[in-house]
C-alpha cells in the first residue's frame, strides 16, 4: 500500500500526538454560595511552602448560579496537595475582615473528582464534602479546635473598630498574647491530631495548622520531628526538610559572626560578652527610627524583662542607628535597663538578617545563639529550661 506524503505527515503527527491525548486530569467541583451580585474566582496554587503561597497556576469562574468546576493535569503525579482559594479581588488577598479563612488544602488523585460546597466569605468554616466523609471529617476536626479562637477574633476584631487610634496599639499588644494562649493551646490539639493519623494528607493538613500555631518556625521540635519521619515526594515536605537544613546553616553562620563580634557601648556595660558570662540571653537588634521595635521595647520586651531577670535570663540591645546619640536618646526615652550598645563594626549586615527587629537568643549550656523574628518565640526558646 502506497502512502502520499500528506498520509504519512499526518500519521507521523497523530503518533507523536497520543502520548498528549492520554492526559490525566482530576476535577474540583461544586458550588460556591455568595450574595446576589457578587463575583468571585478560584484560584488553584500548589503546596510548596507551609508559610508562603506559589503562584497561582490556575483558575476558573464561579457561574452566577454559583457551580464551578476546575480541571487539573494530574500527568506526573498520582497525588497533590494544592491551596484552593475563593477571592473577589485576586489570588492573593484575604477575606474583607482580615480572616483568611478563603484558603483550604485539597488532596487531589489522579482521574478523581471532588465535589464541595461552601460559603464564599467564610471557606474553611463553611465547606462540606457531600461524597467524602474523610475530608469531611478532618474539618470537622480542625474547626473544633479553632472555634473558640473564631469567636474571640470577630469580637476582638469588633471591639478594635470602636477603639480610638492612641489606644489602638495597647489593645494589640493584649491580643498578641491572647493569640498566643490560643496558639499554644492549639499546637497540642494539633499534635495529637497528626499522631493519630496515618492518612498523607490528613496529616500535611494538620502540619499547616500546627505551622501557623508555632508562630511560622520551621525550627518548632515537634514540626522537625514529624517532617523527618515522613516519606514522601509532596513538595511541602520536601522543601520544608530543606528549609530545616537551611536553619541549620544560617545558625552556625551566625554564632561564627557573633563569637567574634564587636560592639560600641552605649551605657555603662563596657563589654557584652560580659552581659552573656553564666546567663542565657535574648540579643535584640533594634534602631531608634523602627516603629515596630520600639513598640515592643516599651511594652511586651520591657514587661519581660523583670521575671527575666528572676531566671537568669539577660536582655541585650544592639542598636543599628548610624548615630549613637540617638540611639541613646531612644533608649532613655523608652526607659529600659538591661545592656545597651552600638553595632559600629557592620555586625548585623554580616549577619545577613536584612530586617528589623531581629533577636537571637543565646544559650550559655550550648553556647550557640539561635535566630528569631518575633522576641516571644526567642524569650520562650529560653524560658523553658528555667520553668
Amino acid at each position: 500500500m502506497k502512502y502520499s506524503l500528506t498520509n504519512l505527515l499526518y500519521l507521523i503527527i497523530l503518533l507523536s500526538g497520543l502520548p498528549f491525548l492520554s492526559h490525566s486530569q482530576s476535577v474540583i467541583q461544586g458550588k460556591i454560595n455568595r450574595e446576589a451580585g457578587s463575583s468571585f474566582t478560584v484560584y488553584l496554587s500548589n503546596l510548596e511552602d507551609f508559610k508562603y503561597s506559589s503562584m497561582a497556576f490556575d483558575s476558573c469562574s464561579i457561574h452566577p448560579d454559583g457551580n464551578f468546576k476546575c480541571n487539573i493535569a494530574m500527568d506526573k503525579d498520582t497525588f497533590r496537595i494544592i491551596r484552593f482559594r475563593v477571592s473577589s479581588s485576586g489570588p492573593n488577598s484575604s477575606n474583607q475582615d482580615g480572616f483568611h479563612d478563603n484558603t483550604i488544602l485539597l488532596p487531589i488523585q489522579r482521574n478523581s473528582t471532588l465535589s464541595l460546597i461552601a460559603d464564599a466569605d467564610s471557606l474553611f468554616y463553611s465547606v462540606s464534602f457531600p461524597n467524602n466523609t474523610d475530608i469531611d471529617s478532618l474539618f470537622s476536626n480542625l474547626r473544633a479546635i479553632k472555634k473558640d479562637m473564631k469567636v474571640w477574633s470577630r469580637s476582638a476584631l469588633e471591639a478594635l473598630k470602636k477603639t480610638k487610634e492612641n489606644k489602638k496599639a495597647s489593645l494589640i499588644n493584649n491580643f498578641s498574647d491572647t493569640v498566643k494562649i490560643f496558639s499554644n493551646n492549639h499546637k497540642a490539639d494539633y499534635a495529637r491530631l497528626i499522631d493519630e493519623e496515618s492518612n498523607m494528607y490528613n496529616i500535611v493538613y494538620g502540619l499547616q495548622e500546627y505551622f501557623i500555631a508555632t508562630g511560622n518556625s520551621y525550627q518548632d521540635v515537634f514540626l522537625k520531628k514529624t517532617m523527618e519521619k515522613l516519606d514522601s515526594h509532596l513538595p511541602v515536605i520536601e522543601n520544608c526538610k530543606k528549609k530545616n537544613t537551611r536553619n541549620t546553616y544560617i545558625n552556625t553562620h551566625i554564632n561564627n559572626i557573633m563569637d567574634s563580634a564587636v560592639f560600641s557601648p552605649l551605657g555603662s556595660q563596657k563589654n557584652w560578652k560580659k552581659s552573656l558570662k553564666n546567663k542565657d540571653a535574648v540579643i535584640i537588634f533594634w534602631a531608634s527610627w523602627c516603629g515596630p521595635c520600639r513598640e515592643a521595647i516599651r511594652s511586651k520586651i520591657k514587661d519581660s524583662y523583670p521575671p527575666a531577670r528572676k531566671k537568669n535570663i539577660e536582655f541585650i540591645s544592639i542598636s543599628v542607628d548610624q548615630d549613637s546619640w540617638k540611639a541613646k536618646a531612644a533608649y532613655k526615652s523608652d526607659m529600659v535597663k538591661w545592656p545597651q550598645f552600638l553595632d559600629a563594626n557592620g555586625v548585623f549586615n554580616r549577619l545577613e538578617l536584612h530586617f528589623i527587629p531581629h533577636y537571637l537568643a543565646f544559650s550559655h549550656k550550648n553556647k550557640t545563639f539561635t535566630i528569631f523574628r518575633d522576641f516571644t518565640e526567642a524569650y520562650n526558646s529560653l524560658d523553658v529550661y528555667h520553668q
